[in-house]
């Protein structure tokens, strides 16, 4: 019997892989771009959902383009903030390794469980909107969205232990001919969009205190275009040299063409009358009015469906490195360092697979409802590491003689103070908006996780990150903080 099972082990999760066998992987730009940027690209799939869901509350459909204009210079905004990120800390810890060496532990702890709840709520959203595009696709298959959910979440659970890596030039593919449709079908919406179509949504003028708030609200809902820019900011370990550069490089590639895909969708929305209240993702809505063809919709949903998959798989990956960054520091157990014979951080992989599955569950695979869980997160993080990366110039600035330099330390500064301003207003609109609809859910979250790490932050003897062999917290702060700053 222990045979068999051996037996079946091997099968599903394949023959064990030698240690010394295992060597990081660095990638140029051009396949670097798809391997860490297919989570941002990802969001465009429910990101305008989002917005125009905002706007119909108060039925201003007819402002989606001037909230698509304020979504972007957000993304453009951050982009550039966590592009001095990398080049100030090109490694792979990202945001909860800044926060911790400049901010102190507490606030790493915070920076840390927010980072974890963006993934856990990432791979639920990505998974519900995949969800939705089969049922779009299929409609019989409409009330089997949390079975279907729940399987997708098994079926790259099994994929990840078994160490199936998506070919980066395959990858590639998806991620240019995502912006290649989206590309197209734009220029075809607006050419065949004449006279004889429907006009677009008209804009009405802002007469009360309620809409100004509809598009706030609809503003820090489409701000959750942004939440892959974390795993961007912490690729730069599998960069080639030099690493922060090109790091630096891709992320700003990736956001910016994010944003394009997400505008031009949100451009097709509203000149084709989508307001929100049919069912289905508006990308395929907007695929089946400007085409009105089966086929091509059919071929746009099965590249949504393969980005879609590859920024769930890629969430995988990074969920389980940070936990055991975490655990490495003693705030979570240290089973989660350990690999099984597959090189595969098992643990990790198996929290947030089991973890994701039960939030989608419970939110009946919803991805409106799903949405408003995790841009808490994700903009915790941001506002945290935009602080720290303030600190940081500051004591730049003290040692700083030469004039150019001194120069571009104040730009930096004023870059980053200004993104931890809009990054907090976009996460107070967000706390206050969506409170009731999840976002407590997320405070929850974060909150009970940090309330549990142990207080003392002892280090663990066995796995220092940094390569310090002091194992107290205060003593390794400082030889980091000394080594870096």
């Amino acid at each position: 019997m222990r045979g068999l099972l051996q037996r079946l082990r091997r099968l599903v999760f394949g023959q064990p892989i030698a240690t010394d066998a295992v060597v990081p992987v660095t990638l140029r730009t051009r396949l670097a771009l798809p391997v860490f940027g297919a989570g941002i690209l990802s969001a465009v799939l429910y990101a305008p959902d989002a917005v125009v869901d905002a706007l119909r509350r108060g039925s201003q459909q007819g402002a989606i383009p001037f909230m698509a204009v304020g979504v972007v210079l957000i993304m453009l905004l951050l982009g550039f903030a966590y592009r001095s990120n990398v080049h100030a800390r090109p490694d792979s810890l990202g945001d909860y390794g800044l926060v911790r060496d400049v901010l102190g532990r507490k606030s790493g702890v915070v920076t840390g469980a927010s980072v974890l709840v963006d993934y856990l709520f990432t791979v639920a959203v990505s998974v519900a909107a995949l969800t939705q595009l089969v049922a779009f696709l299929i409609p019989q298959l409409q009330v089997w969205d949390v079975p279907l959910s729940v399987g997708i979440v098994g079926i790259v659970t099994v994929v990840a232990l078994r160490v199936i890596r998506e070919r980066a030039r395959i990858i590639l593919g998806v991620w240019f001919g995502f912006l290649l449709v989206v590309a197209i079908m734009f220029v075809v919406g607006v050419t065949s969009h004449g006279a004889d179509t429907t006009s677009p949504i008209a804009a009405n003028a802002p007469q009360t205190w309620s809409i100004w708030f509809s598009y706030a609200g609809a503003i820090a809902s489409g701000a959750v275009m942004v939440t892959g820019i974390e795993h961007l900011a912490a690729s730069a370990p599998n960069h080639a040299k030099p690493r922060g550069i090109r790091a630096g490089r891709t992320l700003i590639i990736a956001v910016t063409a994010s944003a394009m895909a997400f505008f031009l969708v949100a451009i097709l929305a509203w000149m084709y009358r989508i307001t929100g209240w049919s069912k289905g993702p508006i990308l395929l809505q907007v695929a089946q009015d400007v085409f009105n063809n089966a086929l091509v919709v059919w071929i746009i949903a099965g590249i949504a469906a393969a980005l879609l998959y590859a920024a769930v798989a890629a969430v995988f990956r990074r969920f389980s490195n940070l936990t055991a960054f975490l655990a490495r520091d003693a705030y979570l157990p240290r089973q989660l360092t350990m690999r099984n014979d597959r090189a595969v951080l098992r643990g990790g992989v198996l929290l947030v697979a089991t973890a994701s599955a039960i939030v989608v569950a419970l939110a009946g695979a919803e991805v409106a409802t799903l949405i408003h869980l995790y841009v808490i997160g994700v903009f915790t993080s941001i506002v945290l590491s935009q602080i720290a990366m303030v600190r940081w110039v500051n004591g730049k600035l003290q040692l700083a003689t030469e004039r150019k330099a001194r120069l571009g330390l104040h730009g930096r500064r004023v870059l980053h103070v200004a993104a931890a301003v809009v990054a907090a207003a976009v996460w107070i609109v967000v706390l206050v908006f969506n409170f009731l609809n999840g976002a407590w859910i997320a405070v929850a979250l974060i909150a009970s996780w940090c309330s549990c790490t142990p207080s003392t932050g002892t280090m663990p003897r066995y796995g220092p990150t940094c390569g310090f062999t002091s194992t107290t917290w205060k003593s390794r702060c400082r030889a980091r903080r000394a080594a870096w700053c």
